[in-house]
């Protein structure tokens, strides 16, 4: 990693009491009443999106809407801020989450909106701070029981990751402005349902340097659907997505992309949901220089509430998305995820997470491999308080040895809702 300032080259490994922090805290949470005899999960829900009565934030009332704002605020401890194992830096960071969300439902109209913020500042490594915040809304309206169109748009003030690739190895983190939006309609006719989707992605770099990564990415899905049973529909989809850089005099890296996928989306009784589709994709690059590829696509996420307490979620993905690695013309992801939630109380809830991903950069010979794995606790005190605590374990191998690293991370935080 290159520059100066903050990122100096003097090691440190100031922060290592995780599981001593983790411990303390699992120590001094309060104790509910069991979680036995709970109500099972509604169909296509999992255990942590299920109703809790007693402890669902309410809103605050402003008819014909309801809002509900919370404001979170955590202290984070990582021994490798940078993500780099030649500058290694350890740093507690303190962040603030606030956000408040509106939704009502209005004679066959559904209306969501979220406005929402990130703020984080680091103790010693103050060029590492940032501030991130956005705001979406959408609408879903049911024109009758064949028909259904949406819109949603929204904008957010991102920070990219030190532990991400497109990581631009500045003395500050790389931020840019994302503006998304898209329109849908879907009609059903007997058995047969058909879903047209377009979605436009605007990628606003802020460092003058970085005006050639700024992008737009124009979308279109088609689907059909066939409803094989009540519990089961088959479908076919196709996409076209078309990606041009808005600074660049030259077409280097712009390209469209097609794909091709088929599969099933089910729900059996609630129990077993989710849907899984395999295909290809083609990506055919505007400078024939850099000559076309072909690769398999995958889009498949799987929920199984194994019991009334405990739900197991799997995904997989494998799709080609823009880079900014330097030679690079686009790279294949490809991650798969794991993970599990257990009720130990009704406002006790345990989750274990994990994934592996691969990133292979066309144009240059680079793959990276990273592995991550999570654990995190969270008691609901009341319907206006909780608190959590996580840990994760980041770990990527490549062929680029500068950008290999270990980090570990632990978070202890409160939450207050409305």
């Amino acid at each position: 990693m290159t520059g100066s300032g903050a990122m100096g080259t003097h090691a440190s490994r100031g922060v290592k009491p995780f599981c001593l922090t983790m411990a303390a805290l699992l120590v001094t949470l309060p104790v509910s009443a069991p979680a036995v005899a709970q109500d099972e999960p509604a169909r296509a829900e999992t255990i942590r999106e299920r109703a809790r009565p007693l402890f669902d934030p309410i809103g605050l009332p402003a008819r014909p809407w309801r809002f509900f704002p919370s404001l979170s605020t955590e202290l984070q401890l990582d021994d490798n801020i940078f993500a780099d194992d030649e500058i290694v830096r350890a740093d507690i960071a303190f962040v603030v989450e606030p956000s408040v969300s509106v939704r009502e439902e209005l004679e066959g109209i559904e209306v969501r909106a979220e406005a929402f913020g990130r703020f984080t500042q680091y103790v010693d490594n103050r060029s590492e701070s940032n501030e991130e915040f956005g705001f979406d809304a959408s609408v879903d309206y049911e024109i009758d029981s064949s028909l259904q169109v949406g819109a949603a748009a929204g904008f957010q003030r991102e920070t990219v990751s030190r532990s991400d690739p497109e990581d631009a190895d500045l003395d500050e983190p790389l931020q840019r402005n994302l503006f998304e939006a898209d329109l849908s309609a879907d009609y059903t006719l007997n058995r047969v349902s058909f879903t047209l989707t377009g979605e436009v992605r605007l990628e606003d770099f802020l460092p003058e340097e970085e005006d050639d990564e700024d992008r737009q990415r124009y979308s279109g899905i088609a689907r059909v659907s066939y409803e094989v049973s009540p519990k089961v529909d088959a479908f076919i989809e196709g996409q076209f997505s078309a990606l041009r850089f808005t600074s660049r005099e030259s077409d280097d890296n712009e390209a469209n992309t097609f794909t091709a996928l088929t599969g099933s989306a089910f729900d059996f009784n609630g129990i077993v949901f989710g849907e899984v589709g395999v295909g290809v994709f083609h990506q055919d690059f505007l400078d024939p220089a850099e000559g076309d590829f072909t690769g398999l696509a995958l889009n498949a996420g799987i929920d199984w509430n194994v019991t009334a307490l405990t739900g197991l979620r799997a995904s997989v993905i494998r799709r080609d998305e823009a880079t900014r690695v330097g030679g690079a013309t686009s790279r294949v992801r490809t991650e798969l995820r794991v993970g599990a939630t257990h009720e130990l109380l009704r406002n006790l809830l345990i989750d274990v997470d994990g994934s592996y991903r691969i990133d292979e950069f066309e144009g240059i010979d680079r793959t990276d491999e990273t592995f991550r794995a999570a654990a995190g606790i969270e008691y609901i005190v009341n319907r206006m308080l909780a608190t959590f605590a996580r840990y994760e374990f980041t770990t990527r191998t490549s062929d680029d040895p500068e950008s290999e690293f270990d980090r570990n991370l632990a978070i202890i935080g409160v939450s207050a809702r409305l």
